[in-house]
C-alpha cells in the first residue's frame, strides 16, 4: 500500500518536476550564453598587450612537452588531488542526496526538487561573492572558510534527527556556500600554476578531468560495497544510518583533506617562492650602498 501510494504521488509531481527541469534547463542556457558572450576570445586580445613568451621558446610546445613540463612541479600533483577532493564532494552530495533525503530524514517527494533548487541557488549567489570575499581574507583564508563550512555542515548532516526535518535547510546553505567556495578557489589555484609554468590549460585540465571521473567512479563503487544491502535494489532499514554518514561524513572528510592541501599549495608555490626571492634580492640592493658609503 505505502508503494502504491508514492507511485500515485510521484505521478502526481511528475508535471511540476518537469516543469522545474525546464527551468533549470533554461537558467543553465542563458547562463551559458552570458558567460560565452563575457570572455575574450584570443584574438580580440589588445595588441599593445605585452608580449609575456619566454625567449627561450622558439618552437610551438605541444600538449604532451607542457604535460611534461607540468609533471615536474610538485604542486601539480597537489593541485590535480585539491581538485579531485572538490570535484568528489560536489559529486557525493549529488549522488547520496536523494537517499540520505528519503531514507535518513524520511522526508517526502517535494524536498528532492525544493531543496536542490535552495543549494544551486546559494551556490550561484556564493558564487558572485566570491571576488569579494577573497580581497578581504586572502585566497587561502577564503579557502579554509569554505572548508570549515562544508564540513560544519557534514557534521549536522550525520547529527540531525528526523523529526528536525526542515532544520536540514540550514546545513544545505552552508553547504552551498562552503562548496562553491572551494571548488571555484581550486580551478583558481590550478589557473595560477598554469600561469607561474607559462603553459596552456588544455593538456592539463584534461588529465584533471580524466583522472577524476575513472578514480570517482572507482571510489563510488567501493562505497557502494559497504551498504548494508549490497546485492538487493531495495535499501533495508540499516541503510538510513549508512546514507546519513556516508553523506554528511564524506563530503566532511574530503573537505578536511582538501583544506590540508590547500594549505600545502600555498606554502610550496612557486609564485610565493619566487616573490620571496625577488624581496630578498631588493633588500640586499638597498642595502649594499649604504654599506659602501660608510665603508667610504
Amino acid at each position: 500500500k505505502q508503494w502504491y501510494q508514492r507511485r500515485v504521488r510521484g505521478a502526481e509531481l511528475g508535471e511540476q518536476l518537469k516543469l522545474a527541469s525546464y527551468v533549470v534547463v533554461g537558467i543553465g542556457v542563458i547562463c551559458t550564453v552570458i558567460f560565452h558572450a563575457s570572455v575574450w576570445k584570443v584574438q580580440d586580445i589588445p595588441k599593445e598587450l605585452p608580449n609575456i613568451q619566454h625567449k627561450d621558446e622558439k618552437k610551438k610546445s605541444t600538449t604532451l612537452s607542457e604535460i611534461k613540463k607540468a609533471a615536474r612541479s610538485p604542486n601539480f600533483y597537489m593541485l590535480g588531488l585539491l581538485y579531485f577532493m572538490c570535484r568528489s564532494e560536489l559529486i557525493l552530495y549529488n549522488f547520496y542526496q536523494y537517499f540520505y533525503y528519503t531514507q535518513s530524514l524520511n522526508l517526502h517527494e517535494e524536498a528532492v526538487a525544493y531543496l536542490p533548487f535552495i543549494c544551486l541557488t546559494v551556490g550561484g549567489l556564493g558564487s558572485i561573492a566570491v571576488k569579494a570575499i577573497v580581497k578581504r581574507i586572502t585566497a587561502i583564508g577564503t579557502f579554509l572558510l569554505g572548508m570549515v563550512l562544508v564540513i560544519i555542515s557534514g557534521v549536522v548532516f550525520m547529527v540531525l534527527p528526523s523529526s528536525y526535518e526542515n532544520a536540514v535547510v540550514v546545513p544545505v546553505i552552508t553547504w552551498s556556500l562552503g562548496s562553491i567556495l572551494m571548488y571555484t578557489l581550486s580551478l583558481s589555484f590550478a589557473t595560477n600554476l598554469l600561469v607561474t609554468l607559462k603553459i596552456s590549460d588544455v593538456g592539463l585540465w584534461g588529465v584533471y578531468n580524466f583522472i577524476d571521473r575513472i578514480v570517482f567512479g572507482v571510489l563510488f563503487v567501493i562505497l557502494q560495497n559497504f551498504r548494508p544491502c549490497p546485492d538487493s535494489k531495495e535499501c533495508c532499514e540499516e541503510c538510513a544510518g549508512f546514507y546519513r554518514y556516508a553523506f554528511g561524513g564524506g563530503f566532511a572528510i574530503l573537505a578536511l583533506v582538501a583544506g590540508i592541501l590547500a594549505l600545502g599549495n600555498h606554502f610550496t608555490n612557486p609564485t610565493i617562492v619566487i616573490e620571496k626571492e625577488a624581496r630578498s634580492d631588493n633588500n640586499q640592493n638597498q642595502i649594499t650602498p649604504a654599506s659602501d658609503e660608510t665603508a667610504a
